[in-house]
């Protein structure tokens, strides 16, 4: 039976906790479990949008990796990749953060549970103005749970490359 818009859905964390999340994260991550890496970086930025930290964690395999420009942080746990996760969160809230469009989207197959998918984010606040925008490169891993990520680059958008 479908649950009514905003019902809310209990789910565990990957600590085992029950979290609450909108049911629109949770049909979009089941849907993502079996699906193509593109799905589930879309199940990812739809998740990011709630501004919940325990709604993106289950989307990365751990241990996992970000890379920027001028740092790399490795994930090992849960905690720390809660952590990682407020902190963007954090950022995007302070930028009145609303929603994000995936742009020039391509997806690697590089062996039969591991993709490559690169491409661009647009930021916009919640007055549809663009806030920010860069590349990024995942690296997914398709584990027993469906696709998740295992590397996260984020770089400067091709466009303002030199």
């Amino acid at each position: 039976m479908p649950r009514q818009a905003g019902s809310r859905r209990s789910t565990p964390t990957l600590d085992g906790r029950s979290r609450n999340i909108c049911p629109r994260v949770i049909q979009t991550w089941g849907e993502a479990l079996n699906a193509k890496p593109e799905v589930t970086l879309e199940a990812y930025v739809r998740a990011f949008e709630s501004l919940d930290p325990d709604a993106i964690v289950p989307f990365y395999r751990l241990p996992c990796m970000f890379i920027a420009a001028t740092d790399v942080t490795i994930v090992l746990d849960a905690a720390v990749a809660r952590g990682v996760a407020a902190k963007l969160i954090e950022h995007a809230r302070s930028q009145d953060y609303r929603r994000t469009e995936i742009l020039n989207l391509e997806v690697k197959t590089l062996a039969e549970r591991l993709a490559s998918l690169s491409g661009v984010f647009a930021r916009f606040n919640s007055s549809g103005e663009e806030i920010s925008r860069f590349g990024f490169v995942y690296t997914m891993l398709r584990a027993d749970t469906g696709w998740q990520i295992v590397v996260a680059i984020a770089h400067a958008a091709p466009s303002a490359q030199k």
